[in-house]
């Protein structure tokens, strides 16, 4: 991934689960599906956490979270395009 991709991957991360945070059936989060942050982080994934006001400020992240985060996008982020390759008859 070039790094303007990795970019707005990470930004749409953030944003996703910001949204998610906010919706009232938010029960957590499947903390095998998303970055290991550093311990202490106040990024870090929360099973067992509750919807916030609208209103919540979002989430911190720090340069090593950003990193963290970085390199799951790197590991976990594979293409839907393909080559496809036509063969025309005579």
């Amino acid at each position: 991934c070039r790094p303007s991709d990795i970019a707005a991957l990470r930004w749409a991360y953030k944003r996703g689960r910001e949204v998610a945070r906010r919706m009232p059936s938010y029960r957590g989060e499947y903390v095998p599906r998303h970055p290991v942050f550093p311990k202490g982080s106040q990024a870090a994934c929360n099973e067992d956490a509750k919807p916030v006001p609208m209103d919540a400020p979002d989430l911190v992240y720090t340069d090593e979270d950003n990193k963290a985060l970085d390199e799951h996008l790197r590991k976990s982020v594979e293409t839907c395009w393909h080559s496809v390759r036509y063969s025309f008859g005579n």
